[in-house]
């Protein structure tokens, strides 16, 4: 161990010693840094995670590092379990990888997986809990699996969770169990595979993006969080659309993280951060750099699109509109008409506007309207509706043609003379 007898004589004192000792001391006795000292600054966390290789910071989020060390911490006696949560664009998977990143410098090991959209993900995790690659061959599997499993069906439950080929026998006894018997062979199989990484030093579970799991993801996930009682840390990370628009009650027990948008200090310093991918001169890459804090309203990543990626259309982040054409592609034409003439009123309606505007159009207003919320384009607030982000009426006014414009103003007019209200577009900009 690189430490003198001196400084641990200075630790044992309880006097003030390097960084380097502490994380030296952590990483001999295989636990992180937060575990040797009551308050844990946050400068130190940064040291560790520069000494593991992870040199981009979190900035702007030291509270909510914080709150991950603290709850690790708890996680070494009983089981953790934490949500992530926020729109695209504000650094969830960076907040998480970055907090995982520090457990480089200690002996303990994370797992991390995302959920990609359309895709069967699950095996994929199950073959990562059982420590296991994409390579292994099924007769392997079928080894490692009896020997974790205690019973026949949790042996075929967990094969067919691997999707390894079942035979005919197999597959009749999976399909004679009942959905109550199933729950209980899930949750075996859950704690067997939980048990499982702690016996191989993993201590974190992370799994990214599961709003974009499927219902058989989403059954696994559920069974982790509220049915395996060990000692770990289980990391979500989640963006607050479709099912998860509003948080599922399932949820309710675990513990928050609601990431908001930065503020005009911590934007400034991370535009700051990416001064060295400049291809310009020092006062174009200035200008640039204000416009682009000015337009991303907090957003890491949309930030970071904005002077990296270097957009190609209307000064708008390209990886965001993707997304957003991709959610726009999956509206009905009521809905996408809809969306287009909330935005020609602005960033923000009243109740009372929307309540009008859906008469007229005789649309059925709870499902049309939900469904802008649940994709991920509006946000309701106290008083009516808002656009989540600016981006996202700039993107959807891109789309408004000559006939939709015709049409708003048609609908503005009649509404005053039936309601006398004067409707005007609103520019209140309102990020939940």
């Amino acid at each position: 161990m690189p430490v003198s007898i001196a400084s641990i004589k200075r630790a044992e004192a309880g006097k003030n010693v390097l960084y380097r000792t502490v994380a030296n001391l952590a990483f001999f006795f295989n636990i992180v840094v937060n575990e040797l000292l009551d308050e844990t600054p946050f400068s130190l966390l940064q040291y560790t995670a520069g000494q593991s290789g992870d040199t981009k910071f979190c900035i702007g989020r030291d509270w909510e590092v914080n709150q991950l060390q603290q709850l690790y911490h708890l996680s070494n006696n009983s089981q953790q379990t934490v949500c992530v949560i926020g729109m695209q664009g504000l650094g969830k998977t960076h907040l998480i990888t970055h907090f995982l990143s520090q457990m480089n410098f200690s002996k303990k090991q994370a797992l991390y997986i995302n959920i990609a959209p359309s895709i069967n993900t699950l095996p994929l995790l199950i073959r990562k809990m059982l420590g296991v690659t994409t390579d292994t061959g099924d007769d392997v599997i079928r080894h490692q699996v009896k020997a974790l499993t205690n019973s026949p069906l949790s042996f075929f439950y967990l094969l067919a969770l691997l999707d390894v080929p079942l035979n005919t026998a197999e597959k009749n006894i999976l399909d004679s169990l009942n959905s109550k018997r199933t729950q209980e062979i899930e949750k075996a199989v859950a704690i067997a595979l939980v048990q499982s990484c702690i016996n191989r030093n993993i201590s974190i579970i992370a799994i990214d993006d599961i709003h974009y799991s499927q219902a058989h993801e989403l059954s696994f996930i559920k069974t982790l969080v509220n049915h395996v009682c060990l000692p770990f840390l289980l990391l979500l990370g989640i963006t607050n659309v479709k099912q998860f628009t509003f948080l599922p009650s399932w949820l309710a027990l675990t513990h928050k993280i609601h990431l908001k948008p930065l503020n005009f200090t911590a934007t400034s310093m991370l535009a700051d951060s990416f001064v060295g991918m400049q291809t310009c001169s020092s006062a174009q890459w200035q200008k640039e750099k204000e416009t682009a804090i000015a337009r991303a309203k907090g957003h890491p990543g949309i930030l970071e699109e904005l002077l990296v990626a270097k957009p190609f259309t209307a000064n708008l982040p390209n990886g965001f509109c993707n997304t957003i054409q991709l959610s726009l592609n999956t509206l009905s034409s009521e809905q996408q008409q809809l969306l287009k003439l909330l935005a020609l009123i602005g960033m923000f309606f009243n109740i009372t506007l929307v309540d009008l505007l859906i008469s007229k159009m005789l649309l059925k207003r709870v499902a049309h309207l939900h469904n802008l919320v649940s994709v991920g384009f509006l946000y309701p607030v106290s008083d009516g509706y808002c656009f989540r982000h600016f981006f996202i009426r700039e993107i959807v006014m891109e789309q408004v043609n000559r006939k939709e414009r015709q049409q708003w103003y048609t609908f503005t007019q009649d509404i005053h003379a039936e309601q006398s209200i004067d409707i005007e577009p609103t520019y209140r900009i309102s990020d939940p």
